[in-house]
């Protein structure tokens, strides 16, 4: 999110889990423990990336294929992405 600031930058990959902030732990009675968090992470304009994770400019779902064959399909993609679009 922080290299989303700088010029130029383009987010390729998947959705993330949109986890972020702190997490606080509470007693409860019945000797229960519940977590919770209580800050929101949001962009400049702000947009929150709780539950929704950082803005993906570009999608790409990994696969377990390429992992399994010793691959890394991501950044092969990611490469062939760049010299496409003129970026390299």
């Amino acid at each position: 999110m922080a290299f989303q600031a700088l010029p130029n930058v383009l987010t390729i990959g998947d959705n993330t889990a949109g986890a972020d902030g702190n997490v606080a732990q509470i007693f409860l009675p019945g000797n229960i423990s519940a977590y919770f968090t209580g800050l929101g992470i949001l962009y400049p304009d702000g947009q929150k990336t709780q539950q929704f994770g950082v803005r993906i400019d570009h999608y790409y779902k990994i696969s377990g294929e390429g992992v399994n064959k010793g691959n890394d399909d991501f950044l092969d993609y990611v490469i062939k992405y760049l010299k496409e679009e003129g970026k390299n």
